[in-house]
C-alpha cells in the first residue's frame, strides 16, 4: 500500500501553483522530434559508415565483407585474437551459411551452443572459450550498438563469458538510433526474448583513480562483421 500519496501529490500541486488537484497527470508533449528525424533520410551506406565510425570510437573492430566472404572473415578475426576454444551460437542464418562446419575444419576447439544439452553443459563450455560468436537482431548507427536477443540456440554467455566477442550483423539492419530500435521491439510478436541486450562496446570503468579499464563484465574486445 502506498501512503501519503495524496499529501505529497497536493504538495507538489501547491508548488507549482495549482489550487487543486489534477485527476489524471498532464499530457507529455516532446517539444521537438529530432529523435526521429535523425538520418531518417540515411541510406544503408551512410549508416554502415557511421556505425562503423563509432564503434571504433568504442574500441571495437568493425570488419566488412559480403555473404560469400563470411565464413573467411571469421577466420581473419578469429586470428586477430588470442588462439583458444570458440563457442558458435546456434542462429538460423549461421545454419543457412554454413559457419559452424566451415570454422570446426579450421579450428581445433569449436563447439556449437546445442539446443538439446543443459543450460549448465553449454554455460559450461562458455566459460572456458575464447571467443563467443553471435547473431545480432539490430544494430543502431549513432552508438555503435548492436541488438542480442537471448533464445534456445544463444544464451547471454556465449557473448559474455569468453574473453572475446564477434558480432555478426546484415548491413539491412542497421537502424539510426535507439528510437529505431525501441520501435522494432514494439513490433515484435510476443513472446518477447527472456533477454534483450544492448551492447555498445566492452564494458569500462574508469571508477578507481581515473584509470579506464576494459571488460569489467564482459569480454576484453569485441568486433563486429558487417554482411553487407
Amino acid at each position: 500500500m502506498i501512503r501519503g500519496k495524496e499529501s505529497f501529490i497536493k504538495n507538489v500541486s501547491r508548488c507549482l501553483g495549482r489550487d487543486t488537484l489534477p485527476a489524471a497527470p498532464s499530457p507529455f508533449t516532446l517539444p521537438a522530434d529530432v529523435h526521429h528525424k535523425f538520418m531518417k533520410d540515411a541510406d544503408q551506406n551512410e549508416l554502415q559508415q557511421v556505425f562503423k565510425a563509432n564503434s571504433e570510437a568504442n574500441g571495437t573492430m568493425v570488419f566488412e565483407c559480403t555473404e560469400a566472404d563470411l565464413n573467411a572473415t571469421l577466420l581473419e578475426v578469429l586470428n586477430s585474437f588470442d588462439q583458444g576454444g570458440v563457442m558458435v551460437a546456434d542462429h538460423s542464418y549461421f545454419r543457412e551459411h554454413g559457419v559452424f562446419a566451415a570454422l570446426q575444419e579450421q579450428l581445433t576447439d569449436c563447439r556449437l551452443w546445442e539446443r538439446e544439452k543443459s543450460r549448465d553443459e553449454n554455460v559450461g563450455y562458455a566459460e572456458t572459450a575464447m571467443v563467443g560468436i553471435t547473431m545480432a537482431e539490430l544494430a543502431l548507427a549513432e552508438s555503435g550498438t548492436v541488438v542480442l536477443f537471448s533464445h534456445r540456440g544463444s544464451g547471454r554467455s556465449v557473448s559474455l563469458l569468453p574473453t572475446y566477442a564477434i558480432t555478426v550483423l546484415k548491413a539491412c539492419d542497421l537502424r539510426p538510433r535507439l528510437t529505431q530500435g525501441m520501435e522494432f521491439l514494439d513490433n515484435l510478436e510476443p513472446p518477447l526474448p527472456s533477454s534483450i541486450n544492448f551492447v555498445s562496446g566492452a564494458s569500462s570503468t574508469a571508477d578507481i583513480e581515473l584509470v579506464p579499464v576494459k571488460g569489467v563484465h564482459g569480454p576484453l574486445k569485441l568486433a563486429y562483421v558487417v554482411v553487407a
